[in-house]
């Protein structure tokens, strides 16, 4: 589900409420759960509208439709609207030792301290879930300096959820632009020079093990679109299908 919260000003509530109750069956049509519309107690033609959809993808062709635009131009609607997509935001853990230890690697990631990065991964560290096969530390540290020459602004986003002694939980948010070259040499990996393409790969749940203050293991749940593939795909390349 995708809440769409849109904040608009109108010309005259009146004039603009049937055109919105109008285009309800379009909303329907685009996987619409529920809404529902408020408008500031000291100004009636300032609007805001809350709407719950099943699907993104219906949420988003819904704001994005003529007919939307020419239902926006009829009822007044005073340009330009604010529209925000929102998700539900998870909860954050207490930073214990283990998460503090996690939110480190992140930093240093973000950083690009590889030293630091290192110095946080122990010599038997694994990296798994995106990944056919489990990867070292050293080659989990080559992607993210690669991805980093491209994405000189990368983050991670890292936002603890739960924690559990030595066991920490967590989403990470692969977010920047690519302002550089991406070359990481592995076969079937292209050189990609710099698109300016804002990256912005979904939200993914990490599982992260700590003992004696540095990470053993990091596993990364495999979603579409997301992890490196999903990054490519944003800087323009198409990756053949296994």
């Amino acid at each position: 589900m995708v809440t769409v919260l849109t904040h608009i000003k109108v010309q005259d509530y009146a004039k603009w409420r049937p055109v919105f109750d109008e285009l309800k069956s379009l909303r329907d049509a685009h996987t619409l759960i529920s809404e529902r519309v408020l408008r500031n107690a000291a100004n009636p033609n300032e609007v805001f509208i809350e709407m719950n959809y099943r699907e993104a993808d219906g949420a988003r062709a819904y704001m994005s439709s003529p007919e939307l635009r020419t239902g926006m131009q009829k009822a007044g609607v005073i340009p330009p609207p604010e529209i925000f997509f929102l998700e539900d935001a998870p909860d954050v853990a207490a930073l214990d030792a283990s998460t503090q230890i996690v939110n480190q690697v992140a930093a240093a990631i973000e950083a690009q301290n590889w030293d630091g990065v290192r110095a946080l991964l122990a010599n038997d560290f694994k990296f798994s879930g995106a990944v056919p096969e489990p990867i070292s530390a050293e080659q989990w540290i080559g992607v993210h300096r690669a991805l980093a020459a491209a994405i000189p602004n990368l983050r991670m986003n890292y936002a603890p959820t739960k924690s559990n002694g030595s066991h920490t939980s967590g989403t990470v948010k692969i977010t920047g632009t690519h302002n550089g070259e991406f070359n990481l040499p592995l076969p079937g990996i292209p050189r990609v020079p710099a698109t300016g393409n804002a990256i912005a790969n979904p939200t993914e749940h990490v599982e992260v093990t700590v003992q004696n203050g540095q990470v053993t293991e990091w596993q990364v749940e495999p979603l579409p679109n997301g992890g490196l593939p999903g990054i490519l795909s944003q800087m323009g390349v198409a990756l053949p299908h296994a």
